[in-house]
């Protein structure tokens, strides 16, 4: 083992304190970082793959009436690959005496040839029978009622009629029915007419063609051209809706979610480099002459730079093989939450290797980019420069105005040696206020977005794990802070 590099090696054993802080920066940059990144990698992937399991609708077209000979004839068209009837009715469940929630009841004709928009069966039944209902999961904690319950429902001014919740099933293509406070159920026509509800208006469900299904301005032209087909044979359009191809109804609460992740992973990270400066700034002012003597042996400034990139490289390594694994086990966590909220589900818990990749480059190249500028400024200093390094001299403090102005304050002596020291450095001043700062803010924001949230989401609770990790994180900014300012006379006299 070479010289510098046993140096690097005494220099992480001798001040083991100042080790953990390091690594505990690193760790937290990588951790916030590498969280947010498997996070997205895995839920954005499995949303978009159980929604598109569902065989999801190009567009829909609402008519008066139907007829069985009609979906013969919609085979025909060009582009066309599926069609299936359904219609979807209005009605309302009580919850409550007196309390009733808004319902969407989907009527099938044959529950064992349902292709397109299709569920799957949680418990129960799997197809129901006159008088009963499937009600989608979500849907029974909106409505407090279990498998094998009953509930009164009402279409319009008819009166409630008592249907047998008969099964539940799951949906991926329906918003989160506990966010939108509304009930998901399927019935069948029979059941529909016990309701009173009417069997005119019907929505025909197209799924064009593979090839083109992701293409816009494709599935814009085949619906208008369907629509004016069936305008020019009497029926009467009452809506067309044509949703964004292959993106899922929740795609924007995907996002939002994603950003309030990805706004508190980069603080954390630009926290990480923060500190990662200040303390490597600590290091080397320290070790002002130890630099004078090795150049004064023949190092160049090159092996001296080397030599703290190793420090860097060595934190940076044992901070990554603590925060990926735990990223990656927490993230599992995160996934099934954001699944639960967004009403889709995860078959896979698989990370891609490219969030790896930037936890890597957040940990390692990251944080040696940060270290560069103290790392450059402390090996610039001659031989001469450093051997005659006392700490403070007339030109360091006293120079500004500034100085001028504390040098008229009198107290006690420990008193004015902290008060000139902090400002005598200006740019560690600055760092350290940078951290309290950026500490701060994160500790503020995620306060702020838990309140907000917490009167939406209070259920799921995932906003305490956007405040721990900020909370967290201001202490160690505010621990490094404490560090950097409680060091003892000597140390302090050592500085530049």
């Amino acid at each position: 083992m070479n010289t510098p590099i046993k140096k690097a090696v005494r220099d992480l054993a001798v001040n083991k304190s100042r080790t953990i802080l390091v690594i505990l920066a690193i760790f937290f940059g990588v951790f916030g970082t590498g969280l947010i990144l498997d996070l997205y990698s895995v839920a954005r992937r499995e949303m978009d793959d159980s929604y598109m399991a569902t065989n999801p609708y190009s567009f829909s077209i609402r008519i008066n009436e139907y007829d069985v000979g009609l979906l013969t004839s919609l085979y025909e068209l060009s582009g066309v690959e599926q069609v299936e009837s359904r219609r979807t009715v209005r009605a309302r469940t009580e919850i409550a005496p007196y309390i009733w929630r808004a319902t969407y009841l989907y009527v099938i004709e044959d529950f064992t040839n349902v292709r397109v928009d299709t569920f799957t069966a949680v418990a129960g039944a799997s197809a129901p029978g006159i008088g009963e209902v499937l009600i989608e999961k979500e849907s029974l904690l909106v409505i407090g009622r279990q498998v094998g319950e009953t509930a009164d429902m009402k279409i319009s001014l008819n009166a409630p009629n008592t249907l047998a919740i008969v099964g539940s099933v799951h949906a991926p293509g329906l918003k989160p029915a506990w966010m939108e406070k509304i009930v998901y159920g399927y019935i069948t026509p029979e059941t529909l007419d016990l309701l009173g509800g009417s069997s005119d208006n019907c929505d025909l469900l197209f799924v064009v063609s593979e090839d083109i299904r992701f293409e816009k301005t494709a599935v814009q032209k085949i619906a208008f051209e369907t629509r004016d087909m069936l305008s020019d044979t009497g029926y009467k359009v009452d809506r067309v809706t044509i949703p964004t191809p292959g993106k899922h109804p929740n795609g924007d609460q995907m996002n939002a979610l994603l950003f309030l992740f990805q706004l508190f992973g980069g603080l954390s990270l630009i926290l990480s480099g923060v500190l990662v400066v200040n303390m490597i700034s600590s290091m080397l002012s320290g070790q002002v002459r130890q630099i004078g003597i090795m150049k004064a042996v023949g190092a160049k400034r090159g092996h001296i730079a080397g030599m703290y990139y190793g420090i860097v490289l060595i934190s940076g390594a044992a901070a990554l093989a603590l925060a990926m694994p735990l990223a990656a086990a927490v993230s599992k966590h995160l996934v099934d939450m954001c699944a639960s909220m967004l009403n889709f589900a995860v078959t896979d818990y698989h990370i891609p290797l490219w969030p790896f990749a930037a936890q890597l480059a957040a940990g390692l190249i990251v944080p040696m980019f940060a270290a560069t500028y103290p790392i450059l400024k402390g090996t610039r200093i001659t031989v001469r420069e450093a051997l005659r390094d006392y700490g403070t001299n007339k030109q360091r403090f006293g120079g500004s105005r500034l100085d001028k102005w504390l040098g008229r304050i009198k107290g006690a002596r420990p008193l004015l040696l902290s008060i000139r020291n902090t400002f005598r450095r200006k740019g560690r001043l600055i760092l350290t206020v940078a951290t309290l700062a950026v500490g701060g803010a994160i500790l503020i924001v995620s306060l702020n977005v838990k309140s907000s949230l917490d009167n939406v989401l209070s259920p799921l609770g995932y906003a305490l794990w956007l405040m721990m990790v900020s909370v967290i994180t201001a202490i160690v900014g505010f621990g490094v802070t404490l560090k950097v300012l409680e060091m003892p006379v000597n140390e302090i006299l050592s500085y530049e």
